[in-house]
């Protein structure tokens, strides 16, 4: 564990292990503990009651294949909150990060990081202004964990990318002709006369290009 976060509410927390890129999300309400393989995580937003501001997904193939996995298992409506919107409010009531991950069974965990509900009566206040030190410790906060999130799913693009380019090039290298076996039936061309010295120069000339 090299850094951790409880959330406003208490009910959730989350610990990033940075020698083994893996993350842990807690869910103390359900008894619930997710350890997450950067790989699996597909998306990860900044949500301002219940608006999107910030987010950051896979982009490579391989995760928007993975991320349409998780849409055709019949959570579509919970990843369709992905797309941004301006925020308007110049009182904030929730801040909220939420996590997209590879699991069909339970795709979006939502961390909260503030909240304006009393304390003493649990009733939901009027919310705090920008400016107010509470908002700003909290968005200070939910940044920082974005920021790692996409720093995670960065690296998991990144190693997408490399793969789809070596694969790339063992394709290619599979259906390109052997030199030595084209050079062989060209001089064949040759000696039985199907092909003249000029053409035959011609064309090794391009086949040893």
């Amino acid at each position: 564990m090299t850094q951790r976060f409880i959330s406003a509410d208490f009910d959730t927390g989350l610990v990033l292990d940075e020698q083994t890129n893996r993350l842990c999300i807690i869910y103390s309400q359900f008894n619930e503990i997710k350890i997450l393989k950067y790989r699996d995580i597909l998306a990860v937003e900044v949500i301002e009651d219940n608006e999107s501001v910030n987010k950051t997904s896979r982009s490579s193939q391989i995760g928007g294949a993975l991320i349409g996995s998780v849409v055709a298992g019949g959570v579509g409506a919970i990843i369709g909150g992905l797309s941004g919107k301006s925020i308007s409010s110049t009182k904030i009531k929730k801040l909220d990060l939420k996590i997209v991950v590879n699991d069909i069974s339970q795709p979006v965990y939502i961390l909260n990081f503030m909240n304006c509900i009393s304390e003493t009566t649990g009733e939901e206040l009027s919310g705090v202004s920008k400016d107010d030190p509470k908002y700003k410790d909290a968005l200070k906060n939910v940044t920082h964990w974005h920021s790692l999130i996409s720093v995670l799913i960065k690296r998991a693009d990144e190693e997408d990318k490399e793969k789809e380019r070596q694969d790339r090039n063992d394709i290619e290298n599979i259906s390109k002709p052997n030199s030595v076996d084209e050079l062989f039936k060209l001089s064949q061309l040759l000696k039985e006369g199907f092909i003249t010295q000029e053409e035959y120069e011609k064309q090794k000339a391009k086949i040893l290009a």
